[in-house]
């Protein structure tokens, strides 16, 4: 090409703007369609570069959207308690998003219950916190879906307590009591165990004798988890109960208030609930 060629069509580029096209058929193919995009200059080059939306594939090759972002979320308490794994959840797709935001608000139910409605995205957010940092920050974590509704978001009881997590009352933010409470009951078990395991097996090998010590311990502990067990069922079975003897109660003062009240008369402003019927 000559140089006044050259410079000829550099003068009808700047002057007609950007020609953006496909590289044509090759011989014995059919022409396609020209999908060619005319940018008149850098501003509108911009414009139709922020107007792309961002994609991941799959292993199968299909595209999926992006999610959005923690800040974009409607939802005022779950911006509060994924803040803290901002980053990670902008890694998410949008249909892994929807997956891990109903285990946030599954999780954010059992803290309402727990600390009240108020508290609960912030409970939520420390506890996300403590797991990262034993994580060891975001960028180490390489799955985050499966991180989060593994271990981000997972309530580690310590206890039989409902209100602990890893040790922590989440309604005080205290110590554990039940915790501390295992934890002595724990030592004193092992002191008995060991002290019994000596007595039966004098002269054993340190190995063997650390072996039976852990067993017998171990076997210790399940049978107290099944005594937990039983009374939770229990205190489920009489407080079930007290309900229905209450519910009991209230349908037989209704029913026992029945003939003084059918005795009244309705008024005017009694009408609207002349419909209701009272037992029999």
């Amino acid at each position: 090409m000559r140089e006044d060629q050259a410079a000829d069509g550099g003068d009808a580029a700047a002057t007609t703007g950007l020609l953006v096209a496909e590289v044509g058929p090759l011989r014995g193919e059919k022409p396609k369609e020209s999908h060619a995009v005319e940018i008149d200059g850098p501003g509108q080059a911009a414009v139709a570069a922020g107007r792309t939306r961002l994609t991941v594939v799959d292993g199968r090759g299909a595209p999926q959207q992006q999610g959005r972002r923690v800040a974009d979320l409607p939802d005022l308490r779950l911006r509060v308690a994924l803040a803290p794994v901002a980053w990670l959840w902008a890694q998410l797709t949008r249909g892994q998003q929807g997956v891990a935001r109903r285990a946030v608000e599954q999780g954010l139910k059992v803290l309402d219950g727990i600390a009240g409605p108020e508290s609960a995205p912030r409970l939520l957010a420390d506890r996300l916190t403590d797991r990262l940092e034993e994580a060891g920050g975001e960028a180490l974590v390489r799955e985050p879906l499966g991180w989060l509704l593994g271990r981000g978001l997972v309530q580690r009881q310590a206890c039989t307590d409902l209100r602990c997590d890893d040790g922590i009352r989440l309604d005080t933010g205290a110590s554990c009591e039940m915790c501390s409470n295992q934890r002595h009951v724990r030592r004193a078990w092992r002191a008995k165990i060991t002290a019994e395991v000596d007595t039966q097996m004098p002269g054993t090998d340190p190995a063997m004798r650390q072996t039976a010590i852990e067993e017998r311990l171990r076997h210790q502990v399940a049978l107290e988890a099944e005594n937990v067990m039983w009374r939770r069922q229990q205190a489920e079975a009489g407080r079930a109960r007290r309900q229905a003897a209450r519910a009991k109660a209230e349908v037989e003062q209704v029913r026992a208030a029945g003939p003084a009240l059918r005795g009244l008369r309705c008024g005017p402003a009694d009408r609207a609930v002349r419909g209701v019927r009272l037992p029999a």
